[in-house]
């Protein structure tokens, strides 16, 4: 009788060879159907199922394995752990939990249907026991001919809601589940038996056996099986991706870090930034999840998370990013000044050759008598400065008096002698350009005309309103 042998063709110039029986090995057997032919990863290890009929019927199948070597494909050996008292077919390599494993289809006891879909996890050169794909997967009819590829089982089914008879099934396998089963659709599919789905390696041509109407048969138009290719358009995905204030307005200079997500753990990250607008394009990989941060100094974050699983077309996600700005704290009205460090205040200011006090340095010496009323403990020395003009030593003489002048107001409103030291510099202690001979205007000389204090005993610091401090005039130049 005629029983299904193994051939192999190549593809030559976008066509396919003459097909040419594999002849090398012990893989056919006398008496036995081989077919189901799947390769390892690494290509160098060969499953196979030798089965036999009982008329129309399937009486003993096993699955079998072959290794590459020097001369070809090796002798055929019974995969262990795989097979039992049981009907075992259609294997197919793949990966889970980070370990190799090997789906199969088989009606052995304990399944939720016909055939169900389990798979071996590889143990050294033997695998482990089965264990059942589970309900979400199987149903009361037949699952069978699996095929794996990155995180996707393809698979036909009769039990899962089909166009017409079997039809190809993608379940994605996120890491500890599988995901609903999806039906292709066509071309995948068709009104009739649709198996055997496969991918080459490119992933743009797959393979499907079919008994659809176009076959070569001419018995009738769905009479027999054929082998079909679907050529599969290249997969595009894009992430736009557009930052607004929380004011609705786009805002720039941010940055997008998007990062790939495996399992729940951080993978690889792409940033980027864009100083000069709002908008931002990455390009994505397939059955992947996502974690997207946007971020900008002065912004609160925003994060978007999303995944790719299952997409068969063409897709662009578009996602917008709303940062809220954070107010910056607001300004310490308060300077901290401690022990020996000069405090000027703001407007104690003389006229030149004066030692009385202006009007209007009042309200600062009236701010320096608060200060002296909060710290009781505090003792200052309270010192002037004079201008660079008149003679050395009467300069030193005028800002004794000025001294004085200041804690005489003090010590008139109830502070006590004792706490006050009144100290004239002079001119030794110019702050800008202005010295001896040179040429000044009468505002860079009274920026010179100062009184200072400073703790020499009590608190070992205090706090100062900023808007009573002196603030250096623009133009006026140090020294």
């Amino acid at each position: 009788g005629q029983y299904a042998q193994v051939y192999t063709a190549s593809m030559q110039e976008d066509k396919w060879s003459e097909a040419e029986l594999l002849e090398n090995g012990n893989i056919h057997r006398e008496g036995f159907h081989i077919g189901n032919i799947a390769l390892s990863k690494d290509g160098q290890t060969m499953f196979f199922t030798r089965a036999k009929l009982d008329g129309n019927i399937l009486g003993e199948s096993k699955i079998f394995q072959s290794r590459m070597g020097d001369e070809g494909w090796g002798p055929a050996t019974e995969v262990e752990g795989v097979n039992g008292d049981y009907l075992a077919k259609q294997a197919a390599p793949g990966e889970l939990f980070g370990e190799q494993v090997l789906f199969f289809a088989s009606n052995m006891e304990g399944g939720y249907g016909g055939f169900d879909l389990y798979y071996s996890p590889k143990r050294g050169e033997v695998y482990g026991p089965p264990v059942n794909l589970g309900n979400t997967v199987n149903t009361f009819g037949d699952e069978e001919t699996p095929f794996y590829t990155d995180g996707i089982l393809y698979f036909s089914s009769n039990g899962h809601p089909t166009i017409g008879g079997s039809d190809v099934f993608q379940t994605t396998w996120n890491g500890s589940e599988w995901s609903k089963p999806e039906n292709m659709g066509k071309p995948y599919n068709s009104p009739v038996d649709d198996l055997y789905f496969s991918l080459d390696e490119t992933g743009y041509k797959g393979f499907v056996v079919s008994n659809r109407e176009g076959g070569r048969s001419v018995k009738s138009k769905t009479c027999c099986d054929d082998i079909w290719t679907i050529d599969i358009a290249e997969v595009v995905i894009d992430l736009m991706a557009t930052t607004f204030a929380d004011n609705k307005k786009p805002l720039s200079g941010v940055t997008l870090e998007l990062i790939s997500m495996q399992d729940g753990t951080m993978g690889e990250t792409e940033k980027k930034t864009n100083p000069a607008a709002n908008n931002f394009a990455f390009t994505l990989d397939k059955d992947m999840a996502y974690m997207v941060i946007a971020t900008k100094e002065g912004y609160k974050p925003d994060t978007i998370e999303f995944n790719t699983a299952g997409l068969e077309a063409s897709t662009t996600f578009e996602k917008k990013f709303t940062l809220v700005f954070i107010p910056p704290p607001p300004e310490d009205p308060y300077e901290t000044y401690t022990v020996n460090q000069p405090i000027e205040l703001g407007n104690i200011y003389y006229d030149y050759n004066r030692a009385s006090i202006k009007p209007e340095a009042e309200p600062d010496l009236t701010y320096l008598l608060e200060l002296m009323n909060q710290y009781p403990d505090m003792v200052i020395e309270l010192s002037s400065h004079t201008d660079s003009r008149g003679r050395d030593g009467y300069n030193l003489s005028l800002s004794q008096r000025r001294a004085q002048a200041a804690m005489d107001w003090l010590t008139k409103r109830g502070i006590a002698k004792e706490r006050i030291k009144p100290v004239g510099y002079g001119e030794t202690q110019i702050r800008n350009h202005c010295t001896n001979g040179v040429e000044c205007s009468d505002e860079e000389h009274r920026y010179n005309r100062r009184t200072e204090f400073k703790i020499i005993a009590g608190p070992t610091s205090i706090r100062i309103e900023k808007k009573r401090l002196k603030k250096k005039k623009q133009g006026q130049k140090e020294e």
